[in-house]
């Protein structure tokens, strides 16, 4: 699983983004996914990791829990700067 680093052009936040290593998708890494949760609306931005374990992204993790409407919400969210909330991925080609 890959990590790099992006900018969102909207605000000029770093953010890390990985690879999902069950569906392939780009997600955003905050400081939620540090913590050990799922992401939600409070999660702010990570601009490097030390010791993490990163596992499957939200998108994955919800579709197993079988909320539908939150698995298709994660889904969106996972692609958004953690800062601004602006879906910044599609523009890095991700």
């Amino acid at each position: 699983m890959g990590v790099r680093l992006l900018k969102c052009e909207h605000c000029n936040t770093d953010n890390l983004v990985a690879e999902c290593g069950r569906c392939a998708r780009s997600y955003v890494i905050t400081t939620a996914h540090v913590e050990g949760r799922l992401r939600d609306f409070d999660a702010g931005p990570v601009s490097h990791l030390t010791h993490v374990l990163l596992s499957d992204c939200d998108f994955c993790l919800r579709q197993s829990l079988g909320d539908s409407l939150e698995t298709a919400s994660a889904g969106l969210r996972q692609r958004t700067c953690a800062s601004c909330h602006t879906e910044f991925l599609t523009e890095h080609g991700r």
